[in-house]
């Protein structure tokens, strides 16, 4: 009787080595496009490899501590690299199934070997201990547990893409939200400027006003431009606070905990080198989200294969060793020893369908799956396309309001050698100040706006991440 399981042991071991139930894993195919449609090589725009660590070209080291902050404290990132290790132990537990289980058991009972237990003088009563181990193993004949073990591998790996999604937002949102306080601060700057002027000439008006030289009709547009100065000064002052209470919350900060560390005033970064990669493959290379639905897209077939794999039969060997006595002091005496070895074949017979409609699920998860991969690679189309004609054509925007500006600083450069030469009235200077500081305002919104294109199109690409990725990983 040993040899019989000891052959049967070694037959079914041999036959862990045949191929797994279901079909082999092909990665989706996608026709794309050979070139951008928004931006063609003969534009003033250089084409190359997007940079990983793309936000230094702004070379503003409070920028990047602020980005390796965020890294290390932003809450979302924290749950999806937790979201990481969760999955990483799915694996662990998928892999388990393959291998044998050995378990220690320990029992002690009181039982009567009668069939009615309600008389109890007409019977006999006897302890009962037990020690040893038992040992169970599921073949894996037909590849049921290594489909699993394969879709849990996939979801791990897309688990590590949508943590390295979510790092390629994060930091695109910092420099967003960074920018957008420079520009609050700015903004402040110039429109207690722009308030200070206004009251002055105020003043200087209500003095024309008192010997006769000025009527109320005529103040009452300027009192109107002072009051609404007042106004943009109040909402100025509510926009910086309320962009560093986001920058904060992207730190994993709370509101005003870093209020002196970026100081008072600040230059909005600017980036005038745009690099675009030269096709939408370079693309999906970088794309986190793309691996991620593609990694999904993986796990999914596995789990169509496994779904099929649960029709064909469940071998399972198992086996005791240990001791029974009914005294507890003579347990462990040679005499005591027993072993027990077990096999088993189970296969579904009638389910009512169960099996069957689990393969449907199965099937129809992965066409979803499929979907949503080339719903991502046209989402990622759409971004980089949208986000390329925007940064071109805000950076030409952005040129001609700085010539606007250069002329505008030009004019006001010489209007103060006229108000100094006694060759303009302080009034007519003060106005011509009111219409250089709203070109700077302008100009500042602008420089904004152009930092937001700049990392729009930076996210679209992809890049950035692998810097902190590989990092974490030493």
């Amino acid at each position: 009787m040993k040899y019989f399981f000891l052959l049967t042991f070694l037959f079914f071991t041999n036959c862990q080595y045949l191929p797994p139930i279901g079909e082999k894993y092909k990665k989706p195919e996608t026709k794309m496009p050979a070139a951008w449609d928004s931006v063609k090589k003969d534009e003033n725009s250089e084409f190359g490899e997007i940079e990983k660590n793309w936000w230094e070209n702004f070379q503003d080291p409070v920028l990047n501590k602020v980005i390796e902050q965020a890294v290390k404290n932003n809450h979302d990132f924290k749950i999806a690299q937790s979201r990481v290790v969760e999955a990483r132990a799915n694996v662990t537990t998928a892999t388990s199934e393959l291998a044998p289980k050995v378990n220690a058991t320990a029992s002690a009972a009181r039982k009567n070997n009668y069939i009615i237990p309600f008389a109890p003088n007409t019977h006999n009563i006897f302890n009962l201990f037990t020690a040893g181990f038992d040992a169970s193993w599921e073949l894996d004949l037909f590849g049921a547990n290594y489909r699993s073990r394969q879709s849990a591998k996939a979801l791990l790996e897309a688990s590590d893409e949508a943590k390295n999604y979510i790092l390629v937002s994060l930091i695109a949102e910092v420099v967003k939200n960074y920018s957008d306080l420079r520009a609050a601060q700015n903004e402040l700057f110039l429109q207690k400027q722009i308030d200070a002027a206004r009251v002055t000439i105020l003043q200087l008006n209500e003095a024309k006003k008192s010997v006769g030289l000025l009527s109320d009709i005529d103040l009452g547009p300027i009192k109107i431009a002072m009051l609404d100065s007042k106004s943009d000064l109040l909402e100025s002052e509510a926009r910086a606070a309320i962009a560093l209470y986001n920058l904060e919350f992207l730190l994993g900060k709370r509101p005003g905990e870093m209020k002196n560390f970026f100081g008072e005033i600040g230059a909005v970064p600017i980036l005038r080198k745009g690099v675009i990669i030269d096709a939408p493959v370079s693309l999906l290379r970088n794309r986190p989200d793309i691996k991620q639905a593609e990694r999904e897209f993986a796990s999914a077939t596995e789990m169509e294969n496994y779904s099929v794999a649960r029709i064909f039969p469940k071998i399972s060997l198992s086996g005791f060793f240990g001791f029974y006595n009914t005294k507890s002091q003579n347990l462990l005496q040679s005499s005591s020893r027993v072993f027990a070895a077990d096999s088993q074949i189970t296969m579904p017979v009638l389910d009512f369908g169960g099996i069957f409609a689990g393969m449907k699920i199965a099937d129809e998860r992965k066409k979803q799956a499929l979907i949503t991969y080339e719903e991502k690679v046209n989402k990622a189309l759409l971004d980089v396309e949208s986000s390329m004609i925007g940064f071109v054509k805000e950076s030409q925007k952005f040129d001609l309001i700085m010539q606007s500006g250069e002329v505008q600083k030009m004019v006001h450069k010489l209007n103060y050698k006229r108000q100094n030469s006694g060759l303009m009235a302080q009034v007519e200077y003060l106005q011509s100040q009111l219409n250089f500081l709203q070109s700077e305002k302008k100009l500042n919104s602008e420089r904004l706006e152009f930092a937001k294109k700049t990392v729009a199109l930076y996210k679209s690409l992809g890049g950035g991440w692998e810097v902190f990725s590989n990092s974490q990983k030493k």
